[in-house]
Formats: C-alpha cells, sequence, structure tokens
C-alpha cells in the first residue's frame, strides 16, 4: 500500500459506511487514493471521482430553481462521502456543486 492508503485508511475506518468492509478490502480500494486539501470557500467539483470529508463541512448547492441564485440543499460533515451513488445523486449531480 502506498502512504495516501495508509493515511486514508487511518481516518476512514471508524466511519460507518466504512465498518461493513476489513482492512485487506479497504486497503485494494485505496489502491490509488490520494489526499487533497480544500481552501474554505473552493468549489469541488467530484468529476467522477469519490471523495470522504476528514474534518470540517462542505454545502451542496443547486441552482435548480434559479440559475442566477444557488440555493444550498444539503450541509455534509465529516465522514460523509461525495461523488458516490449511496448519496442518491446528491453530490454528483450536473446541477449541483460542493
Amino acid at each position: 500500500m502506498k502512504n495516501y492508503s495508509l493515511l486514508i485508511l487511518h481516518y476512514i475506518h471508524h466511519y460507518p459506511f466504512f465498518n461493513r468492509f476489513n482492512n485487506e478490502q479497504l486497503a485494494r480500494f485505496l489502491q490509488n487514493a490520494q489526499v487533497k486539501y480544500y481552501d474554505r470557500f473552493e468549489l469541488i467539483f467530484v468529476d467522477g471521482k469519490v471523495g470522504v470529508i476528514k474534518e470540517g463541512s462542505v454545502h451542496v448547492k443547486t441552482h435548480t430553481l434559479n440559475l442566477l441564485s444557488p440555493h444550498t440543499i444539503a450541509k455534509l460533515g465529516a465522514g460523509r462521502i461525495l461523488g458516490h451513488a449511496c448519496d442518491d445523486g446528491l453530490t454528483s449531480g450536473s446541477e449541483q456543486w460542493i
């Protein structure tokens, strides 16, 4: 495993979504994992990737109701997954951004 994989494994193993996997399975999933930090108010584009919030929170916004005035549809905190099917498209929809 790469260093990033070990670091990420250390942080995610206790989050509920990952409890169903043993360390060997998680290690396989994380083989090409990378750590990425974002500044406050920086937009996050998932672009087919999956991410886990380590600390802090993100606001998911949409412009489906008003193109010029997006509104927050969710606030996600530590342990939440971004860009995965488990959120029913909340963070991967083309009209939403994080």
